[in-house]
């Protein structure tokens, strides 16, 4: 799909008096950043200052639509974009696409847009996401958890309404979402201030505007809001990956992320394919082993997978993925055979940790066997 229907469908979901506008990803050619912008990514890695700089563009493009001359998108103290005076905006970007939207304030009090691959959302982080009052309104079947990821989408894009406005951040349970499914409709039922928004799946992509109308409460009242109440749901671990105050609907896409990296890591092995396995690591990894000298760098890795590794063959069973910010814990079972012939039936718990650009940095493998 390419960026033009894309903002065509955000368009379409943004109440009156928004600007839209959305560009392909993948050019070769980024556009330039004003010298402020340039500082703010100035240690990032590279696919991060990609979608930085394409972002900053589409919001240029957007507000030129309002009749504002381009001008440096700054990143304030908590990371999100500062926004010229008068104006409201919201930047996503995802695989292919990056897109903005603008408003005079006006008219928009905020606004929140998210886009996401419709694709299932992973079912290890769907508590994470969703309220009991959410999940018990998602369709039943196979279905679910696709639309399951439209509420984290809708999530997404009420954050970005709700942050700029209270300046606090809203974990996933937090709030709370009423979904109108057969009409591509969401509302605000527990948060602040009511905010509603829209919904798309199409072209192969989860679309949501989120706004709450002109005003939704005087200055002095959202200053004087109470403190969010503790709920005794999970909450997801907040990392900075991502451009702006890292919100936890969006800690989740890179705990999906990381829980796909080591769901990756299983298939690998056990299809024997070393170049692909090592390559999940960062070069300067460590793999630790309870009375092994620890395997330094992706050298040794790749000689321990081809010489000496004990196992010869086997299949890997995940049983349960726990994560949070930049680490992952597996449980499993392990059955196969080891090279001196003998069969191994063991259960197994490995501990992964990610740098920011989704390496394993260290890996730790216990196996639940009665040695000591």
């Amino acid at each position: 799909m390419n960026a033009g229907t894309v903002g065509r469908h955000v368009a379409s979901l943004a109440p009156r008096g928004v600007t839209v506008a959305a560009l392909d990803s993948g050019t070769d050619r980024l556009p330039p950043l004003y010298p402020e912008e340039e500082y703010a990514v100035r240690t990032a890695v590279a696919g991060r200052r990609r979608e930085f700089a394409l972002g900053r563009h589409s919001a240029r493009v957007a507000l030129g639509g309002l009749g504002v001359a381009p001008t440096p998108i700054r990143r304030g103290a908590a990371g999100s974009p500062v926004w010229p005076p008068g104006v409201v905006g919201s930047i996503s970007h995802t695989e292919g696409v990056c897109a903005a939207a603008v408003a005079p304030a006006a008219d928009v009090a905020g606004i929140g847009i998210d886009i996401e691959p419709a694709q299932p959302l992973p079912d290890e982080v769907l508590n994470l996401v969703c309220t009991p009052g959410e999940r018990h309104q998602l369709p039943p079947g196979t279905s679910a958890l696709l639309f399951a990821k439209v509420v984290f989408s809708a999530k997404e894009s009420v954050y970005k309404v709700l942050y700029p406005l209270t300046g606090r951040f809203w974990d996933f349970h937090d709030v709370e979402l009423s979904l109108d499914l057969p009409g591509g409709g969401f509302r605000l039922d527990r948060g602040p201030f009511p905010v509603r928004g829209r919904f798309r799946v199409a072209d192969g992509f989860v679309i949501t505007v989120a706004h709450p109308g002109r005003s939704p409460l005087p200055a002095a009242s959202l200053l004087a809001l109470p403190p969010v109440p503790p709920q005794a749901a999970p909450h997801a671990p907040v990392t900075a990956r991502q451009e702006g105050p890292t919100p936890p609907m969006t800690a989740v896409r890179h705990l999906s992320a990381d829980i796909e990296k080591v769901r990756a890591y299983y298939r690998l092995v056990d299809a024997g394919d070393i170049d692909g396995l090592t390559a999940l690591f960062a070069p300067d990894a460590v793999y630790h082993r309870p009375g092994y000298p620890p395997l330094a760098g992706r050298t040794a890795l790749d000689r321990f997978y081809r010489q000496e590794r004990v196992i010869d063959r086997g299949r890997h069973t995940v049983t349960s993925v726990t994560a949070a910010a930049g680490d992952v814990a597996v449980q499993g079972d392990f059955q196969g055979e080891l090279r001196d012939g003998s069969t191994v039936s063991l259960r197994f718990a490995d501990f992964f940790t990610l740098s920011p650009d989704g390496l394993f940095t260290r890996r730790d493998t216990y196996f639940f066997s009665p040695l000591v």
